[in-house]
């Protein structure tokens, strides 16, 4: 039970339909006043009884073409979007995954305050690790054939990981360049318009070192060999 994913789906095909059906609804009145207008005419009716006629064979059929146009909507959206649906379900998924085990988990074991917090982060992060590598196994993003929110939150943490994570937050099991899969996924990201020009492994890496409780010293390291550096230049 996904609260919003009901909630976008019932904003596509049932608030948005809203201008649609007053659209329709409207022409479908105009239609009816004016072809009652003209045959009532020729059997010599008044304007007020044509358009009383037309008030009231609207209010009859009306609410039946609404509803049968309303279905109409809703089912050529729902067979429409069927597939963008569960791509959107999929998606959620692995973003609760992600966050859980990976965002969230390399913070979790770096600001860690007792031994079995950081090992139990630690054996999150490469659980997902090894499940995300094993997922791009024969893909190239992690959700259908496009890039996708899913895509843009491993990366931001992939992109970090060798530089901060792995040293800083004892996050050393493997490294992501120890990964094919994953360094190919972020080597694919970097060469999407506009993205490599977000991402300063130098600014990373001083931000991160800065942190007093974790790097007292304050010294940053000026490894490591990065595989995608030749990307950011």
């Amino acid at each position: 039970f996904r609260l919003r994913s009901i909630v976008h789906h019932l904003d596509r095909v049932g608030v948005q339909a809203v201008p649609i059906m007053a659209m329709m609804t409207f022409l479908v009145g105009a239609i009816i006043a004016q072809q009652g207008f003209f045959h009532f005419r020729r059997f010599g009716a008044e304007d007020y009884v044509v358009d009383l006629v037309a008030v009231l064979t609207l209010r009859e059929i009306g609410v039946l073409l609404v509803t049968i146009m309303a279905a109409g909507r809703s089912g050529s959206a729902y067979t429409a979007e069927l597939g963008s649906m569960k791509m959107r379900e999929e998606i959620d998924a692995l973003n609760e995954r992600m966050y859980g085990g990976l965002n969230n988990g390399v913070y979790r074991a770096g600001f860690a305050t007792t031994q079995q917090a950081y090992e139990e982060a630690f054996r999150d992060i490469f659980a997902t690790l090894d499940a995300l590598e094993a997922r791009l196994d024969g893909r190239t993003f992690l959700v259908g054939e496009q890039l996708t929110e899913a895509d843009i939150r491993l990366f931001v943490t992939l992109v970090r990981f060798d530089a901060a994570y792995h040293g800083l937050f004892k996050c050393n099991w493997r490294r992501v360049a120890d990964y094919p899969r994953l360094s190919r996924h972020i080597e694919t990201m970097l060469k999407v318009p506009g993205v490599a020009g977000t991402v300063s492994i130098d600014h990373i890496k001083r931000g991160y070192y800065s942190i007093k409780t974790l790097n007292p010293g304050g010294l940053v390291p000026l490894g490591p060999a990065l595989p995608f550096a030749g990307l950011l230049e």
